[in-house]
């Protein structure tokens, strides 16, 4: 690679700069022999990422998924860091404050030396249970099953530890990696597509803040604006006044007629297919227009930013989405189009597999009652082998528990032809910990079940992000 060409008020900002944050991409590693993801001859040209990294990919093929990151993670275990690592790591001695911010899970970072860094995607180095979330040695992990997912204690699955397709990014690290970009003065953007959101925000974030961008990439990219082959400034990056512009187009005002015409993400789609465009260009597909010196992309960025990502957008409201260049009708279509995969995501995981765990159970409910404001209690309907016959609500509101009788729940068990039932409710608080009404109310429905020669599988509570109680597991003898 060429040396970067840089104009001498750049230097002067690159000189007086005290805080630095370093954003790399799989494109730092390609010298070490690793593949890159959305580039020239990447790994998504080749594979369909939602076979191999997404949730669903493991559930309904989970041998497959484990296969194909134990070869990944044997690539990763013979890689060695090369120069662009090592110089990322020599940083740290340069500036008073230096954070390196990676979306790569391969560990080279941290074996040349980076010591203030954050994983944004997880790291391959490790691996965890889809249950219990408990942590183990990938490598370990890897020798003792090759082909399947090993099992852990509490019955679950190990997978890998890092982020999917869908899955939000880790809490804690995102919130550390956006201060560090909105406080620094010099933003390095090395070897990434700039394209997976909300990682790639943190350069909006830097951008708005002030800092001197400066982006080392073979390809172009929309985010910071220019043409060049090598190196790319963008934003205010040519100013000391955090005030000026440099001629280049803004970040905000970067609009998609001015992109090449194969590069719109509404020809790709047509072109090439979903595969082919990141969450930020299909959610511009849908709004279809952005608004004055705005595109749609742009607006696209700001909502994945907003909502933590395509994830965040399952609990958007009407009233959340409305901002400048979004009314009812772009508003509209964006909540039909999370309903719709939500829907779609439920038929799936119906047609997989049956009911048989209270994990299998949290999963399907989560994407209905992904977020929910009120208390919300119900009944799952399961054949001899588990399979789904039907749902119920049994009440939404305040109404205890205790008041909800028994006898009506098993009608309708026996109405349906039913084996087995589980009963679920939600927490609006976010704690899924069972309360002594809820223990009360399972004992007395799995007495009364028994009777009548029904099966109470389990009462699984839904809390916030995900998190969920069995109370089968929670309460064991108690029924």
């Amino acid at each position: 690679m060429e040396p970067l060409e840089l104009s001498e008020a750049i230097r002067e900002r690159v000189r007086s700069a005290e805080r630095l944050v370093v954003f790399s991409g799989a494109g730092v590693s390609r010298e070490s022999g690793l593949d890159t993801f959305r580039g020239a001859g990447g790994l998504w040209e080749r594979m369909r990422p939602e076979e191999l990294a997404t949730p669903e990919a493991f559930r309904a093929d989970p041998e497959k998924v484990w296969r194909w990151y134990a070869w990944r993670y044997r690539r990763l275990a013979e890689a060695s860091p090369n120069p662009a690592h090592d110089a990322i790591a020599r940083l740290e001695t340069i500036f008073p404050s230096s954070v390196v911010v990676t979306q790569n899970v391969d560990g080279l970072h941290r074996r040349a030396g980076s010591r203030n860094l954050l994983e944004l995607h997880g790291t391959l180095s490790q691996a965890f249970c889809d249950r219990c979330g408990r942590r183990r040695d990938m490598g370990e992990a890897v020798a003792e099953s090759p082909d399947e997912p090993p099992a852990c204690d509490c019955g679950g699955r190990f997978r890998p530890a890092v982020v999917w397709f869908g899955e939000l990014l880790p809490r804690e690290a995102l919130g550390q990696a956006s201060e560090a970009a909105a406080s620094c003065d010099l933003f390095l953007s090395v070897g990434t597509s700039a394209t997976v959101y909300p990682a790639a925000g943190l350069i909006e974030l830097a951008h708005r803040g002030g800092a001197c961008l400066i982006e080392v990439n073979p390809e172009p990219t929309h985010l910071l604006g220019a043409h060049g082959p090598v190196a790319r400034r963008a934003g205010r990056g040519d100013s000391a006044s955090p005030g000026r512009r440099n001629g280049k187009v803004p970040m905000t005002e970067y609009l998609i007629r001015e992109l090449p015409e194969g590069e719109r993400p509404r020809e790709r789609l047509l072109e090439h297919g979903g595969p082919s465009l990141a969450d930020s260009e299909l959610l511009a597909v849908l709004l279809r227009t952005g608004r004055r010196g705005v595109s749609a992309l742009q607006m696209a960025l700001d909502l994945l930013r907003e909502n933590g990502g395509l994830a965040g957008l399952l609990t958007a409201t009407p009233h959340s989405l409305r901002r400048a260049g979004i009314g009812p009708a772009k508003a509209a279509t964006l909540l039909a189009a999370v309903e719709m995969g939500r829907r779609l995501a439920r038929e799936q995981l119906l047609d997989q597999e049956p009911l048989s765990r209270p994990v299998d159970v949290a999963r399907y409910l989560a994407l209905r009652y992904h977020t929910c404001d009120q208390e919300v209690m119900g009944a799952l309907f399961l054949d001899v082998r588990n399979h789904l016959l039907g749902e119920r609500e049994i009440f939404r509101g305040t109404t205890s528990r205790i008041s909800v009788a028994p006898r009506e729940i098993l009608r309708e068990c026996l109405q349906r032809g039913a084996a087995a039932v589980y009963l679920f409710h939600t927490h609006p608080s976010g704690d899924p910990s069972p309360s002594a009404e809820d223990l009360l109310f399972t004992r007395r429905m799995a007495e009364a079940a028994e009777i009548v020669g029904l099966r109470l599988a389990d009462h699984v509570v839904l809390g916030s992000r995900g998190r969920w109680a069995s109370l089968k597991e929670r309460a064991k003898g108690a029924w």
